[in-house]
């Protein structure tokens, strides 16, 4: 997918696409949003609504994507992925298609894996090799 030619693509944060931009450009409308789940009774001792800002705060501070766009999936929930004697199949749904930071297609590695989180911390773009944003900050944005 990667070989396909980008330029007439969807690029993040434009028209219905909402996925694969900067966090920085999503934080001044996720930090109300997270701060009026605080009082909302399905919230309660579901979320850690600290733990959640503390994760926030520190992909904030990961280094943005600088390179080229690339394609994205976008929406890589466990209700679009096969799995197949717990190896990965194939992929469904491709309507939220777009181009964007890698990383953002890292959501499966806080939304399905059974690792624990020490274990996932550190993840690295496997396009650039470098630091990714926390993978549970993107599954916050996760619609």
């Amino acid at each position: 997918m990667q070989a396909i030619d980008t330029a007439a693509a969807p690029t993040p944060l434009s028209e219905g696409f909402v996925r694969g931009g900067p966090l920085a450009e999503r934080d001044p409308a996720f930090r109300p949003a997270l701060s009026s789940c605080a009082g909302l009774p399905p919230c309660a001792g579901l979320i850690d609504l600290d733990r959640v800002a503390v994760i926030w705060e520190e992909a904030l501070r990961a280094p943005a994507w600088s390179g080229p766009p690339v394609w994205l999936h976008a929406d890589l929930l466990p209700g679009n992925l096969l799995v197949r004697h717990g190896r990965l199949a194939g992929v469904l749904d491709f309507g939220t298609i777009c181009t964007g930071d890698p990383a953002y297609d890292l959501t499966p590695a806080r939304t399905c894996s059974t690792r624990t989180p020490a274990r996932r911390s550190g993840t690295r773009s496997a396009r650039t090799d470098r630091p990714a944003p926390e993978p549970a900050a993107w599954s916050c944005l996760a619609e």
